[in-house]
């Protein structure tokens, strides 16, 4: 008898809704294990109730092994608004941010990138405070045990989950030794008793390997002070930040979503990508222990990207719809 994942499904603003529901009928034709419970979430319903995440959403959420969160409105301006997203993680503890780049076809990005990025969620991250002085301004930057412990961790569950034994741990430098230390204590002690192994490599030497030889660098782990730099090069690598997924994990909860914003001027136009979804379900798919079937769904999504079979903002001529039904009848027909 399978036993059923239940997932809450949270379409979010904008395009979010016509995104997941192709990300989930992608997911519905390789695997049975999953009901989605659809909840209310994002600005749109702040804007109608007052509530970003409503209690029955909240329950719905308890209640799941993940989260799946379509686009959402980062309206962090609006007085009382704060994202889901951002909400969820602060609940659920889930500091560690993921992020795998990698190539959809030749045609796209500038290099042959396959890597993941494991960083701190920026509200969570270990920052710099400014002093004024009379003389100028004075930076302070505090980077902690238990918030290097927590990257590690969850480091080393994506890891494992995705079968990386080797990982590149991007640190200050040697200029900065008594941060490194700290960072590089708590890699170690996070990954005894398993097979990863790490290598220890300026956040500056990192972004050089990248940029002559991406293939070389698997999975990375960064402090998000650094991360930002070997993101946007990452993002150069493998083309379009738009075509990407991402998400956070913790312990026991993991919520996953598109790369992308809600995207208001091309709602009901059948122009939404959903690829960045889709691939968010790839992701969730691998951290609920059924990499096989993300596999089949990312093989597919290469496979129409290489063919020439993509929605027009990515160079091709497909709308929503059509380039969906493509990608579920290649995975229920995989060559």
């Amino acid at each position: 008898m399978i036993r059923t994942k239940k997932i809450a499904l949270l379409s979010g603003d904008g395009i979010g809704p016509e995104v997941t529901a192709a990300a989930v009928s992608v997911i519905q034709s390789v695997t049975d294990e999953m009901e989605f419970v659809s909840a209310e979430a994002g600005f749109e319903h702040y804007l109608k109730t007052g509530e970003t995440l409503p209690r029955r959403t909240i329950d719905i959420i308890d209640e799941s092994r993940a989260i799946f969160l379509g686009t959402i409105d980062d309206r962090t301006g609006e007085a009382g608004y704060k994202t889901p997203y951002d909400v969820i993680c602060k609940r659920f503890d889930l500091s560690s941010q993921v992020k795998y780049f990698y190539k959809l076809s030749d045609d796209m990005g500038t290099g042959d990138v396959d890597a993941f990025l494991v960083t701190e969620r920026a509200d969570v991250a270990s920052g710099i405070v400014e002093r004024v002085d009379l003389d100028g301004v004075t930076a302070e930057r505090r980077i902690s045990s238990h918030k290097c412990k927590r990257l590690c961790k969850a480091a080393k569950l994506v890891a494992e989950v995705n079968k990386r034994e080797e990982i590149v741990l991007a640190h200050d430098g040697d200029h900065m030794e008594l941060s490194k230390r700290i960072l590089t204590e708590e890699f170690h002690d996070a990954m005894k008793g398993s097979a990863i192994q790490g290598d220890e490599i300026s956040y500056t030497d990192v972004v050089k390997i990248l940029m002559t030889n991406p293939e070389k660098v698997r999975f990375i782990i960064a402090t998000s002070l650094r991360s930002d730099y070997i993101d946007a090069v990452m993002t150069t690598l493998s083309g379009r930040s738009e075509t990407m997924p991402m998400g956070c994990i913790g312990d026991k909860k993991g919520i996953f979503r598109p790369d992308h914003g809600p995207m208001y001027d091309i709602v009901g136009t059948n122009r939404a990508n959903p690829t960045a979804a889709i691939l968010a379900g790839c992701a969730m798919l691998d951290y609920l222990g059924q990499r096989s079937d993300g596999n089949v769904i990312r093989n597919a999504v290469k496979k129409a990207y290489r063919e020439g079979y993509r929605l027009k903002d990515v160079g091709g001529n497909m709308g929503t719809f059509e380039f969906t039904d493509l990608i579920v009848s290649m995975c229920e027909n995989p060559l």
